[in-house]
C-alpha cells in the first residue's frame, strides 16, 4: 500500500449542469430558485493529459467555500462569459445560499435592464432552462475504485452561475493548456503503487503542458 502523498497542480475553472427549481419564478421580482449542486459523479477528461477520470464533489459546509456566493456579489452570467458588464445578467441573493442534505440551493435575482426582460419571459415559457455553475477546485483526493480513477473534491469554491444554451458537457476536455486563468490545487494521492505511478505521470504531463 502506497502512503498518501501531496502535490500541487494548476487547474482552470470547472463547469457542471444545474437546475432551475420548477415553479419558482417570480416575474415581478425577477427571481427564481436554483439547485446549483447535488455533488453527483461526473465523468471528465483531464485538461492536459486527455486521461479520463470521475469527479465527485463533496457537498458540505466544510467542503464548499460559500463566502463568494453569500457575498451578494456573485454574478449570474451569459454562458460563463466575464469579459464585459453586458455579460452580467443578475446576481446570487447571498442570504438565500444554503446547503441542505448534500445539495446546494440559492435564489437568483435578474437585472431590471431592458435587454434582460426577454430572458425572464423565456424562463417563464421554459425556453431557457439550462444553468451551470462555474467553480474552482482547491483540493481533491485521488482514489482507485474498481480500476477507475476518481477525484474526490474536498475543497471547492463556486464563482458564478451562468445561463447556457446547452447543459455543460462534463467530458469536454482538451489536450492543450486552457486560455483563461488557472488556480493552484492541492492533490492528495492515495493509490496503489501502479496507479500511483500512472497518476504521477499524468501530473507530469500537466506540468509540462502548463509550463509552455
Amino acid at each position: 500500500m502506497t502512503r498518501p502523498t501531496n502535490s500541487k497542480v494548476m487547474l482552470p475553472p470547472f463547469y457542471r449542469e444545474a437546475a432551475i427549481v420548477a415553479g419558482s419564478l417570480d416575474e415581478e421580482a425577477r427571481t427564481f430558485d436554483i439547485l446549483w449542486t447535488a455533488g453527483a459523479e461526473v465523468p471528465r477528461v483531464d485538461w492536459y493529459s486527455g486521461d479520463r477520470y470521475v469527479e465527485v464533489l463533496e457537498v458540505s459546509d466544510t467542503a464548499v467555500r460559500l463566502d463568494r456566493l453569500k457575498s451578494g456579489r456573485a454574478p449570474v452570467l451569459d454562458s460563463h462569459a466575464r469579459w464585459s458588464l453586458n455579460n452580467v445578467l443578475g446576481v446570487i441573493d447571498g442570504t438565500s445560499v444554503r446547503i441542505d442534505a448534500g445539495k446546494g440551493y440559492a435564489k437568483v435575482r435578474l437585472s431590471s435592464r431592458a435587454d434582460v426582460a426577454p430572458i425572464v419571459a423565456d424562463i417563464r415559457d421554459r425556453i431557457i432552462a439550462n444553468v451551470s455553475p462555474g467553480y474552482v477546485v482547491h483540493s481533491y483526493r485521488e482514489e482507485l475504485r474498481d480500476k477507475t480513477l476518481y477525484r474526490v473534491v474536498m475543497d471547492w469554491e463556486p464563482m458564478e452561475i451562468s445561463f447556457v444554451p446547452v447543459g455543460a458537457d462534463p467530458e469536454a476536455g482538451r489536450r492543450n493548456a486552457p486560455d483563461g486563468p488557472t488556480y493552484p490545487c492541492l492533490v492528495v494521492t492515495d493509490l496503489g503503487a501502479k496507479a500511483f505511478a500512472a497518476a504521477a505521470r499524468m501530473r507530469m504531463r500537466q506540468a509540462s503542458v502548463g509550463g509552455r
